[in-house]
């Protein structure tokens, strides 16, 4: 059960959207019933075992320019969520075919990222949602060398479009070591009851990422050149796990 929108407005306030599981007729029952008084809407889809793709793209009268692809390499939730990592990865005629049909169909106009799972045994992709905004991971296109923003202000200010096509930068690897912190505190609290698939091992997964830095590795929220919003936010994060534990902050 997904929430329609990724954040509404409530009176005054934002309430952000979110995802639970159903593992039963009645589970599944029950939990509408409490979205649909609570929001007055659902969204309901089908599980997908498989590994998080992405496509991304500027579209202006029906065509596409400047596709990219990436797939995630760790959620911050394992069960689905937005990535803590991912990396950049060449594009797949099947993903750009789909991708670019949609778009074209829905008819949008600007940056826009496209959202599949392909199934582990099958290998089919599968859509999950297409996002006409800005998304969570738009840093790592432009680590890869396709910067949409500055596309975005130079069509809005001078109508001037991207190219068709750039050649970007595989494989390059984004992390943000907050989302990865909590992937690891996920991983600790263990399997959910009832999860249907194997779930991260806890060994592995600390190994992967104690990694600090390899070719190709770069970070969302940390940089040499100013290191003070990627601390601000570790030191968010810690303290707030300090306060759910009750221990002094």
């Amino acid at each position: 059960m997904k929430d329609r929108f990724s954040a509404r407005w409530q009176g005054n306030r934002a309430r952000f959207g979110s995802v639970s599981y159903a593992y039963s007729e009645d589970d599944l029952l029950k939990q509408v019933e409490e979205r649909l008084a609570a929001a007055g809407d659902v969204l309901v889809q089908e599980f997908v075992p498989g590994t998080g793709v992405g496509f991304s793209s500027f579209a202006v009268g029906g065509e596409l320019y400047a596709p990219f692809e990436w797939v995630r390499v760790r959620e911050v939730d394992p069960r689905g969520s937005g990535s803590s990592a991912r990396k950049s990865v060449s594009l797949s005629p099947e993903i750009l075919e789909f991708s670019c049909s949609l778009i074209g169909r829905v008819g949008f106009q600007g940056i826009c990222m496209v959202e599949f799972k392909r199934h582990h045994t099958t290998g089919r992709p599968v859509l999950m949602e297409i996002n006409g905004r800005p998304w969570g991971s738009l840093q790592l296109p432009i680590e890869s060398g396709i910067d949409y923003p500055r596309f975005l202000v130079d069509w809005y200010l001078e109508g001037k479009l991207p190219p068709v096509e750039i050649a970007y930068k595989t494989p390059i690897l984004l992390r943000r070591m907050v989302g990865e912190l909590s992937h690891l505190e996920n991983i600790l609290k263990g399997t959910p009851k009832g999860w249907p698939i194997p779930y991260p091992g806890i060994v592995a997964t600390l190994a992967r990422i104690s990694v600090p830095w390899y070719p190709g590795m770069r970070y969302d929220d940390l940089w040499f050149s100013d290191p003070r919003p990627g601390l601000s936010g570790l030191s968010h994060w810690l303290r707030s796990r300090l306060r759910e534990s009750k221990l002094p902050v």
